[in-house]
């Protein structure tokens, strides 16, 4: 977050949460809002913060005859509600995909990362217009900024990594530490002179 714009959040309950997010899903498309409502209903998000429980977020596709998992570490912040709708964008495209069976249900990452960036973008949009405060509202939009700048660099970086990997691959065989070599500098160039990487 932007340092200026810096304060502490009103802390936005679960169940207020859910209902944001639903809401969001719903204004765009019931059938939408209906999967998302099956993830609450039947228990498929771990949510609270647990001592030795894993940091991060994501959703876990597990096999096309069952329903995915998602794992988030919720805490009440704006971006939580956020992110919370980012993976159930990823959880509706896997109960989506999940009748093409598991050779054609897996998605790459830049096709994946649309439809829970929508999602993102919905439960965003749903936050702005229940935000009455000015200040508040200046504090998500400066949050949004820096994530989708971060959404767009971070996917390109990932696409150049990969890229190099390919082609000093076709070279001969890469160490651990040419990789290591190939990410470092993808990171500078992405992230500018500005940002000290070692």
């Amino acid at each position: 977050m932007h340092p200026c714009l810096i304060q502490k959040q009103k802390e936005i309950k679960w169940n207020d949460a859910r209902d944001i997010v639903i809401d969001a899903y719903e204004e765009f498309s019931v059938d939408l809002a209906k999967i998302v409502k099956r993830f609450f209903d039947g228990r498929w998000i771990d949510a609270k913060i647990k001592d030795g429980k894993v940091t991060g977020a994501f959703a876990h596709p597990m096999t096309t005859d069952t329903h995915p998992y998602i794992l988030m570490n919720y805490q009440g912040k704006p971006r939580d509600v956020m992110t919370l709708a980012h993976e159930l964008g990823h959880g509706i495209h896997q109960v989506l995909a999940s009748d093409l069976g598991p050779l054609l249900s897996d998605t790459p990452l830049t096709l994946a990362e649309t439809a829970s960036v929508f999602g993102e973008m919905l439960t965003y949009r749903k936050l702005i217009q229940n935000t009455k405060n000015e200040f508040e509202r200046k504090v998500l939009l400066a949050s949004k900024i820096e994530d989708m700048i971060n959404t767009v660099i971070r996917q390109i970086s990932f696409f150049k990594f990969e890229q190099l990997v390919h082609q000093s691959r076709k070279e001969g065989e890469l160490t651990s530490e040419d990789i290591n070599d190939i990410w470092l500098e993808t990171q500078k160039n992405s992230l500018g002179p500005l940002n000290q990487i070692r």
